[in-house]
This record gives C-alpha cells, sequence and structure tokens, in this order.
C-alpha cells in the first residue's frame, strides 16, 4: 500500500526534478516544508515571507546555528515562492506578489 501525495508536494518534488537537485536534497526539502508547515498549523502554499521569517527565529531561538538554519530556510522560501515572487539582489530578497495567488 502506498501513501498518496498531495498535489501540492507532488508539484514541489516535480520542481526539484527540474532543478536536478539530489534525492538527498529533496527529500531535506521535503521534510524542511513539511516541518515549516507544521509549526504553522497551515498548507505551505498558504505561507509567505513573513512566515519564513518567524520561522528562522523559531529555528535560531532553539539554538540553530546558520549552517543548519539556511537549508531549511532554503526550502520553505522555495515553498513560499510558488505563491509568491521571490528575487534575490545584492543579498537581498524583495517580493512581489503574483497575480495567481
Amino acid at each position: 500500500m502506498t501513501k498518496q501525495i498531495s498535489p501540492l508536494r507532488q508539484r514541489m518534488i516535480d520542481d526539484m526534478k527540474f532543478r536536478n537537485m539530489s534525492p538527498s536534497t529533496q527529500k531535506v526539502y521535503t521534510y524542511a516544508v513539511a516541518n515549516f508547515s507544521a509549526f504553522h498549523r497551515r498548507s505551505p502554499d498558504k505561507l509567505g515571507i513573513e512566515h519564513v521569517r518567524e520561522y528562522r527565529l523559531h529555528l535560531m531561538g532553539r539554538g540553530l546555528k546558520g549552517a543548519s538554519i539556511n537549508p531549511i530556510i532554503g526550502a520553505a522560501t522555495s515553498a513560499a515562492s510558488d505563491v509568491f515572487h521571490i528575487t534575490r539582489r545584492h543579498g537581498r530578497v524583495t517580493l512581489a506578489q503574483t497575480a495567481g495567488a
């Protein structure tokens, strides 16, 4: 018996495959987004950049260091980019809501 995958999770997996992410990176990102979603008790497609910021502060409060936090936040930001258009320029993240959101 196989567990059914939600359309949102399948889309995330497909997007990671398009980006040629390794299976281990896909596993880490999927796990990180699941925890990000559980922390906020909402689906990742209902979360935005401010939720990513709150989650980063939560992880820092737990004592995690940047080397551990950065991949987790990368996954959460990737999930948020389904709803928001996130652009990185000169170390800054700019945000514009897409028309479909």
